[in-house]
């Protein structure tokens, strides 16, 4: 008999091939497992060092990890957009004269605003790159701007309140090139609290405790 057992009582042809694919699968299953775990260490060791590097004082660098791993726990987002953020915004702030702890503190504030906003994955990132570079110019303007004003509504009307303006005025100092980082920061700090309090009352999604569940996964590879 070609298939089954022979009757000599051995092996058949089928039975070898279904023990060898299943040894192949297995093989090729521990090659992915293995392939992830050494991509997602080498990305953990990549942020701590770019961190390390921009924070070589390790009081000042603990203290600020700690931070936003705490904003990232609180508002549900992966730790790598608030780091990134935070790593962007931090050399540009520093030298208009915040502290690194003010830095922290704006990254709280924009991720709530972002997750309040149902602003998530892919389009949370092409809104914080947009910030991040008027952050870097000094003026929140033109896609910077517009980047808030289309996908992040809950940050524009912070804006507002904190501005004590309206709407339409918070749009002509946009385009009047008035919103200064220096504005922009003071006026979202005084927001942070009403933020975060919504960001806390939002519902927690699947996605949003399987984005916690990686950092912490994460943390254990790193």
């Amino acid at each position: 008999e070609v298939g089954g057992v022979e009757a000599g009582g051995g092996l058949g042809l089928t039975d070898i091939t279904a023990s060898l694919a299943g040894i192949v699968a297995a093989g090729y299953t521990v090659k992915q497992v293995a392939g992830a775990y050494f991509a997602t260490a080498d990305a953990v060791n990549t942020l701590e060092d770019r961190m390390r590097g921009a924070l070589p004082v390790q009081e000042e660098y603990q203290r600020s990890q700690a931070r936003l791993e705490e904003i990232s726990d609180r508002v549900r987002i992966p730790i790598e957009q608030t780091s990134e953020l935070f790593l962007r915004s931090l050399k540009p702030l520093r030298e208009m004269g915040f502290s690194t702890k003010t830095t922290a503190d704006m990254v709280a504030v924009l991720s709530a605003g972002l997750v309040t906003s149902n602003v998530k994955g892919e389009q949370a990132v092409a809104v914080i790159n947009q910030l991040s570079k008027g952050l870097q110019t000094g003026e929140i303007r033109g896609d910077a701007f517009n980047a808030m004003l289309e996908n992040a509504p809950t940050l524009i009307d912070a804006l507002t309140k904190g501005l004590g303006v309206s709407r339409g005025e918070l749009i002509r100092m946009a385009d009047a090139g008035e919103l200064t980082t220096e504005k922009f920061v003071g006026a979202l700090s005084k927001q942070s609290e009403v933020l975060l309090q919504m960001a806390d009352a939002m519902r927690v999604t699947t996605g949003d405790a399987g984005a916690t569940f990686s950092d912490k996964i994460d943390k254990v590879v790193g």
